[in-house]
């Protein structure tokens, strides 16, 4: 029988101790109350997730979250569904945080997943899921320290084939980089994509239009304070177009209201 393999592709002794963002955590507290993600809530303090068992699916927490939840729940539920749907031979989570596709979706059994994210919040996630079943046929830890590392070299050295179809999942990270490093990680998404590949990105606007109104005007004081400012909000005239700079092809641009329409 076959055991999945689940590997660090980074030097190990020059790891630091680390821990995930803040909004990392914040996403993995809301899938877990959301009951979307069943393996999120050992992801996060035992203290923490103790408390997300005991709440998880009420109504009361996704009301007093401010629609954050539901937000969770639907934008889940919707990349969810592209990965099933492609079942890709490779897929690439980027900033890849508590992300627990590899461990909780089936549809990955024949795919390698590479997580690329900084090597120390890596191993802190690897201590803390050491204990789940992986459903991928392969997990590979990209280890990736954005200030001085090349994302399509060590994509490269982790083992990823440009030359084979890949689903890119980019989720929750592009309103806290600037313009410039959106534009040169989408210029490795397009030269690492063979044809049949897909991008799923998530972005937020100017207008924040799925956040609740009362929150808007603290939202973006609240993030600088978090040391994590909101650099790389835009339109999606301007999402569509950098995207299509780069040779893909929007075929759908879904508000998150629209999910929950869906």
């Amino acid at each position: 029988m076959r055991m999945p393999r689940v590997q660090p592709c980074y030097d190990e002794s020059e790891v630091r101790p680390g821990s995930p963002s803040f909004t990392a955590l914040v996403v993995a507290c809301a899938r877990a109350a959301a009951d979307v993600d069943p393996i999120a809530e050992q992801l996060v303090p035992s203290l923490l997730g103790g408390a997300l068992r005991r709440v998880k699916g009420s109504r009361v927490v996704r009301v007093l979250s401010l629609g954050l939840v539901d937000h969770l729940l639907l934008r889940t539920k919707a990349i969810d569904e592209v990965v099933l749907r492609e079942r890709p031979p490779q897929l690439v989570v980027l900033g890849a945080g508590l992300d627990t596709r590899a461990w909780r979706m089936p549809s990955l059994e024949a795919s390698t997943v590479f997580e690329v994210d900084h090597p120390s919040t890596q191993a802190d996630k690897r201590a803390r899921i050491s204990g789940a079943p992986v459903r991928a046929r392969e997990v590979r830890f990209v280890g990736v320290d954005f200030e001085k590392d090349d994302l399509a070299e060590r994509l490269a050295d982790c083992g990823h084939d440009a030359g084979a179809p890949t689903t890119w999942i980019w989720e929750g990270v592009t309103p806290y980089l600037t313009p410039p490093a959106i534009a040169s990680t989408l210029d490795v998404i397009a030269a690492r994509s063979a044809l049949s590949s897909v991008l799923v990105v998530t972005y937020g606007t100017p207008d924040l239009g799925s956040i609740a109104r009362m929150l808007k005007p603290a939202l973006g004081p609240a993030f600088r304070v978090l040391g994590e400012p909101l650099h790389g909000l835009m339109t999606p005239r301007e999402a569509a177009a950098l995207v299509e700079e780069r040779g893909f092809v929007v075929e759908e641009d879904t508000l998150v209201a629209d999910l929950a329409r869906r």
